[in-house]
């Protein structure tokens, strides 16, 4: 399973600090260290999933693991990684988790987060 820690992203976020980041948590079971998360548009269909517009590899929570990618033990079922959204335009996104059975060009995935948002203002509720 995947999560995000909030529904929508917006310009407040963007302008306040430079280090705020869609935190994914995820759940991987069976889980290898070549498994990897992305972020794709919402409209994409997880069944065809081509190339993400960010990705980084659950093991590490990075593009680059180093010798990380090569270990052969245990790797963490459960974990939490970030993505700088400031470079994703306004738009619908969900995060997948991609097993490293499922090769390019049409990537599967394993598990999705609910949609998330990046958008000039988000609308808060108040409850």
């Amino acid at each position: 399973s995947l999560s995000t820690d909030m529904e929508c992203y917006d310009d407040i976020y963007k302008n306040a600090a430079s280090d705020i980041s869609v935190i994914v948590d995820f759940v991987n079971c069976d889980s290898h260290p070549k498994d990897w998360i992305g972020i794709y548009r919402a409209s994409d269909n997880p069944s065809k999933l081509g190339n993400p517009l960010a990705w980084v590899w659950a093991a590490c929570g990075s593009t680059d693991c180093g010798d990380d990618m090569t270990y052969s033990g245990y790797v963490d079922k459960y974990g939490t990684v970030e993505f700088d959204f400031s470079s994703l335009p306004y738009g619908e996104y969900r995060a997948h988790l991609i097993k490293h059975l499922y090769p390019f060009p049409e990537y599967q995935a394993e598990a999705s987060s609910d949609v998330f948002y990046v958008k000039k203002i988000c609308e808060y509720r108040r409850e």
